[in-house]
């Protein structure tokens, strides 16, 4: 946006700060009223487009469907980047290291659920229009190395003060859109009931 102002003004005042005759003024004055329009034109367009992004995203999530992710060892803070906590995803959500190094850098896997909605991984996916059965998902996946890889992002943040609430935390709680992609919404107790505020 800044720099489509920047242009405005260079194609509309092409002498910059010069001095201007007493003719010229006007013309000036009008030069300057198209390059104030022409910024507020990008930004809103700019503004426009983030929030269609928004609107998409919060769209697609609708029909997520909610499944909990088993966490091993957390470390409950980090006092350099403030309180949040790392989060340790069990193995059984993730293929075997030696599939994982064969898999491509990103692409999606299923996920099976227990009857707590539970995920852990079942197979990979291929081809991408395979059917599913009604305790699997489809999640996307982004490979971090040749042994790792993830879904969601590993770690999650919280007010000051509130570590003690989360020590608790035995489930990452995910939003996971029919599509594959998924997020982060919350942790959840031994439970399954989400701790902290809503």
């Amino acid at each position: 946006t800044i720099a489509g102002a920047a242009c405005f003004t260079r194609v509309l005042n092409p002498q910059g700060r010069q001095r201007q005759s007493g003719s010229e003024k006007p013309n000036t004055s009008r030069r300057s009223v198209a390059a104030i329009a022409g910024f507020g034109i990008l930004l809103a367009f700019a503004l426009g487009h983030i929030n269609r992004g928004v609107w998409l995203m919060e769209t697609g999530f609708r029909d997520a469907r909610e499944v909990y992710f088993q966490l091993g060892p957390r470390d409950p803070r980090s006092i350099i980047q403030g309180d949040y906590m790392i989060l340790r995803y069990r193995g059984t959500l993730y293929p075997p290291n030696n599939q994982i190094a064969t898999l491509p850098t990103r692409g999606t896997i299923i996920l099976s659920m227990d009857e707590n909605n539970v995920a852990s991984f079942r197979r990979v996916e291929t081809p991408e229009t395979e059917t599913l059965n009604a305790d699997e998902l489809r999640i996307k996946y982004e490979k971090t190395s040749n042994i790792r890889m993830r879904y969601v992002p590993d770690s999650y943040f919280f007010q000051e003060g509130d570590a003690p609430i989360y020590e608790a935390a035995r489930f990452a709680i995910v939003h996971v859109t029919p599509d594959g992609s998924a997020r982060l919404v919350g942790l959840a107790d031994a439970n399954y009931s989400r701790l902290g505020k809503n």
